[in-house]
């Protein structure tokens, strides 16, 4: 093909300007990316450079183009110096997105759909605000101990998101309980289009033997991956062991992942003394999860019942239903609505130990259980897909 023709070809296509807070993707946005670009869309994507890990823009293998823009803003900066910072961030991204003259441009958090949407009049392309997280409110709940500071700042962001969704042409969510809270805030439904983002069934497979092994033995082994956190509830699966034990002397919990109650998490293991029966793995590539997951009789999603967890669905939801494995979930809406319509696992309150040990007990005494459930949660994922 000569090249005319590729600069026409190039032409017709819908050029995606993908603007993000953080240097690499997620496998969510990943997903995202990957999609547009099979629907013929050429995808760019503008990162906050903010831990300086990125050295230049780069041309992924997937076809999309990354452009690193900013730098990181120390934590012992005044706030004179951060605003500093992130009025030269702003300057910098509208600046390329104006480069790139894109046909659309989705944002994929708060802060980036902020400076989009204060310079929506020069930008002129069509906005779309990719509503993932309640993202004033996961501020809040990530906090060891949140300070009056840390409501104000919340308090702002609800009135920040507020305005950004009204300043965006349409936004998408990702659950039914997203749009239902933001059209609770005034925003017209009509705006608002609820896109899962499943895992793609053929690329969440365990890594061969070969390349990475798990040497963990245990009987039952109890599951959860993700990040760690005050609102993960890890908490509650750790205080479900002690009783478990009595029944299940070989039983394991394994939390995969990290965050910043790790110590926290730590120091509850040692005071019930369940070190032998408690695995922290540390941070996992996110390509060796589906090894962890393949491993496990029972997957867990004890999050905390707030006001960010009520509204939005955990994405390790759908990689425990692919691999097949039944979810012991809190009821928290979304992911009661989804357990239950789909049959997938059970569910308990939040923050109930007794009743999280009661649920995996009545899966360890139930193979054909775990196996209907297990099948019944890759069903939807099929289906969906």
């Amino acid at each position: 093909m000569n090249e005319e023709k590729i600069q026409k070809i190039q032409a017709m296509k819908k050029r995606v300007c993908v603007i993000q807070g953080v240097s690499h993707p997620d496998v969510r946005v990943m997903r995202e990316v990957k999609s547009l670009i099979a629907a013929n869309y050429e995808v760019h994507i503008i990162c906050w450079n903010r831990k300086n890990e990125m050295k230049g823009n780069i041309i992924d293998p997937a076809g999309m183009h990354i452009y690193p823009v900013g730098e990181a803003i120390p934590k012992n900066s005044s706030i004179f110096s951060k605003l500093r910072m992130f009025k030269n961030l702003r300057k910098d991204i509208v600046k390329k997105i104006i480069e790139l003259n894109p046909d659309i441009i989705h944002c994929n958090d708060l802060e980036m759909m902020s400076i989009c949407s204060f310079n929506k009049r020069t930008l002129q392309a069509p906005i779309i605000f990719d509503i993932r997280e309640n993202w004033p409110h996961l501020y809040l709940v990530t906090r060891l101990k949140p300070s009056t500071k840390d409501k104000i700042v919340t308090s702002v962001f609800q009135i920040l998101e507020k305005w950004c969704c009204k300043k965006a042409n349409h936004i998408i969510v990702v659950v039914n309980e997203s749009k239902n809270r933001l059209t609770e805030l005034g925003i017209q439904k009509e705006k608002i289009t609820v896109v899962m983002n499943l895992e793609k069934v053929k690329e969440f497979v365990p890594l061969p033997c070969t390349s990475f092994q798990i040497n963990i033995q245990g009987n039952p082994i109890i599951t959860y991956t993700g990040g760690f956190g005050p609102h993960r509830g890890l908490e509650t699966a750790i205080k479900a062991i002690p009783s478990l034990r009595k029944k299940y002397p070989e039983i394991k919990l394994l939390l995969v992942g990290d965050g910043n109650n790790t110590q926290i998490l730590k120091d509850l293991i040692k005071e019930l003394k369940v070190e032998k029966e408690v695995i922290l793995t540390g941070w996992q590539p996110a390509e060796s999860l589906p090894n962890y997951i393949e491993i496990s009789d029972v997957c867990v999603i004890p999050h905390l019942s707030n006001p960010h967890t009520d509204s939005t669905i955990p994405n390790k939801l759908f990689q425990y239903m692919l691999m097949k494995k039944p979810v012991v979930s809190t009821n928290l809406p979304p992911l009661e609505r989804i357990v239950n319509e789909t049959k997938c696992g059970i569910t308990f309150p939040s923050g109930d130990y007794a009743q999280l040990a009661k649920a995996i007990e009545t899966l360890a005494e139930n193979k054909e259980l775990v196996q209907e459930m297990g099948n019944n949660g890759e069903a939807l994922v099929e289906f969906e897909k």
